[in-house]
């Protein structure tokens, strides 16, 4: 600042902000040439409420990561705390999820059950009715069906040991329509895991049709690449660090080795 020599200097910027960067702009809180020089790529984080597939993923890294901090043996949840867990909103995103399980790791013995849950956790778990949010009827009854088919397969499943054609049987699909499903909800056999819950042993046996059923969702395991702890998890490689929703833009500029932030 003040000098008169030009020091080029070489850095990648990264940040990132919880509000709407360009209601920020129209409001004159944010510098609009500023925005549009570090806005090179935008990646988008959905609030956790809108990915809900990762919560049971994010709970076993959680579980995972207080049993080596401690030496311990890794907890499990019951069936009930998955569910409550599961259909919770979490206003507070992942931070809000990592201190609940931390919070009922330190109450539970080896099992978790759902009576050591938040009292906010446990009062929203009770209602019937579903948060609007603004939606309209058919939104909230299509989320709702979907919501309430992931658990009927996630279920049948577990009780099944994973066996899909016999699933299939039951729920009255054929098993092309079942894959479907385990696809687009990407359920694995780790999800059965986190609940503590024996669903065959090693990646499966063979199914009543005679195909060899290795318990995955068509086209690879799910949750990344890590291996299942012994005695319950999911596979998971503990890429689930984000705290919150977040908006997050990078770009290169000519400004030093090293790093900075611009958080709102």
């Amino acid at each position: 600042m003040g000098g008169k020599e030009i020091i080029r200097v070489n850095v990648r910027v990264i940040s990132a902000t919880n509000k709407n960067i360009y209601d920020l702009v129209r409001q004159g809180r944010f510098r609009e040439d500023l925005l549009y020089r570090i806005n090179v790529i935008t990646v988008t984080l959905p609030p956790l409420r809108e990915r809900r597939e990762d919560i049971p993923i994010l709970i076993d890294f959680f579980l995972d990561r207080i049993a080596k901090r401690g030496s311990d043996k890794k907890k499990t949840l019951d069936r009930e705390t998955f569910h409550l867990l599961y259909q919770y909103d979490w206003p507070g995103n992942i931070r809000e999820l990592e201190n609940e399980v931390e919070r009922l790791s330190a109450l539970s013995g080896e099992r978790i059950e759902a009576n050591l849950l938040s009292a906010n956790i446990l009062s929203r778990g009770k209602k019937s009715t579903p948060a609007l949010e603004g939606k309209t009827l058919k939104e909230i009854v299509a989320r709702t069906v979907e919501d309430v088919e992931m658990q009927v397969i996630q279920v049948t499943l577990i009780d099944n040991n994973w066996k899909k054609a016999k699933t299939a049987e039951i729920l009255g699909i054929s098993r092309p329509t079942l894959d479907s499903k385990i696809e687009k909800y990407r359920l694995s056999r780790e999800g059965a895991l986190v609940l503590g819950v024996a669903s065959g042993g090693g990646n499966g046996g063979a199914d009543g049709d005679g195909e060899e059923d290795d318990g995955f969702p068509p086209g690879g395991r799910a949750g990344g690449d890590g291996a299942a702890e012994e005695g319950g998890g999911i596979e998971g490689g503990g890429g689930a660090s984000q705290q919150e929703e977040e908006h997050s833009t990078s770009g290169e500029a000519d400004a030093g080795d090293g790093e900075a932030g611009i958080r709102d």
